[in-house]
């Protein structure tokens, strides 16, 4: 079970109680129930501040609080030692309809369930980079590695993970992938800069999608943005630390996918390679003639396409490049980006598959370099 899962069930089993009490007299007997919507309350503040927004769970902070407002005169009424255990017509036909959407929450909680990460074959050791950096970016960067599938010729490349998001703060589904074939992997994430609830930006960015038959993928980073800076200051970061001893891959999908282009054409030697991940929707980013190759599958079939520094990886819409993990851990939010739920559990397999064809890039463009 997720993180987010559980508190959701924790929150719900303290709002059960006050929603039975009307039909049990050994309930009603029990006047401090009143307090538990409240307490309630206090834990989805530190949810969302410690884990960010979630639909699922905004949904439930709202039935929370909708049950505070109907305790509110018990609450008085304990702290002034009265009883609170009287329901009269109105409050008991108030406790039905809130038991109803209580009751419709609970179906859809188990029914939409977030979806579990990758599971790894092995031990991934995870190390936070240029913590100690003066220059302040909006961008971070771990070093994932897993030394159980590691050989020599993995040794001799590091792959970039160049898909940063709002408030991603697990290690995401391709980053696992990737390292548990043995390469280590630099993941950069967007933990800073981000608000007071995390994610709330990412969701920002989420809602002129909703409802939208096409064109749906995530804006691009303007190249003069803090964040595009930040971007391209951890790129050189790496490539300052790393670049002399490795084979530099790069794996991109999501709102850099212009910066990445624009800063690999401008330094053509500095990687080994960058494989993009678009969805069907969403445009290319523009490349001269000769420096990119498209296709569904990875395989590299002529020297025009072995030779090329950029791949271009299109996906199907369903399998929402760029936020799939995203709606893998909020199948709520997949709904409204109009994806089903077997499409949801698709996306996340689609990551794996995407992990597993850029491996296969790789062998290859090491190959033929």
């Amino acid at each position: 079970m997720s993180d987010i899962f559980i508190s959701e069930l924790l929150v719900a089993a303290l709002l059960l109680p006050v929603l039975i009490r009307p039909f049990f007299q050994h309930l009603q007997r029990v006047y401090a129930l009143a307090i538990l919507p409240f307490i309630a309350f206090f834990v989805c503040i530190f949810v969302l501040i410690g884990q960010g927004i979630f639909l699922s769970f905004a949904l439930l902070t709202v039935l929370t609080i909708i049950v505070c407002c109907s305790e509110l005169g018990r609450v008085t009424a304990l702290f002034q030692q009265m009883r609170n255990d009287f329901y009269g017509t109105g409050s008991t036909i108030v406790r039905i309809v809130l038991l109803c959407l209580f009751g419709a929450y609970l179906f859809f909680l188990f029914k939409f369930m977030p979806i579990l990460p990758y599971k790894i074959t092995g031990e991934l050791t995870v190390t936070p980079l240029f913590c100690d950096s003066k220059i302040e970016t909006p961008i971070q960067a771990r070093l994932i590695s897993s030394e159980s599938a590691k050989t020599a010729e993995h040794n001799e490349v590091l792959v970039i993970l160049a898909a940063p998001l709002f408030g991603s703060n697990g290690l995401g589904t391709l980053a696992r992938a990737i390292a548990d074939k043995g390469y280590s992997v630099i993941e950069l994430t967007q933990q800073s800069g981000t608000g007071f609830i995390p994610r709330f930006e990412l969701y920002k960015k989420l809602i002129p999608l909703i409802g939208k038959k096409q064109g749906r993928y995530l804006k691009k980073v303007s190249d003069e943005s803090d964040n595009a800076r930040g971007f391209i200051t951890v790129l050189k970061n790496i490539t300052e630390k790393y670049g002399k001893t490795k084979q530099l891959f790069v794996y991109i999908d999501g709102m850099y996918t212009d910066v990445m282009a624009e800063y690999a054409l401008n330094h053509p030697d500095m990687f080994s390679g960058v494989f993009f991940s678009f969805s069907e929707e969403e445009p290319l980013s523009p490349t001269p003639v000769g420096w990119a190759a498209i296709g569904t599958t990875g395989i590299l079939k002529t020297d025009a396409e072995r030779f090329a520094p950029f791949y271009f990886f299109v996906h199907p819409y369903q399998n929402l490049t760029g936020f799939a993990s995203l709606a893998a851990e909020d199948p709520f939010t997949g709904l409204l980006l109009d994806v089903s739920i077997e499409g949801m559990k698709q996306s996340r397999q689609a990551e794996i598959k995407a992990a597993d064809l850029f491996c296969k890039w790789l062998t290859q463009k090491r190959i033929f370099q």
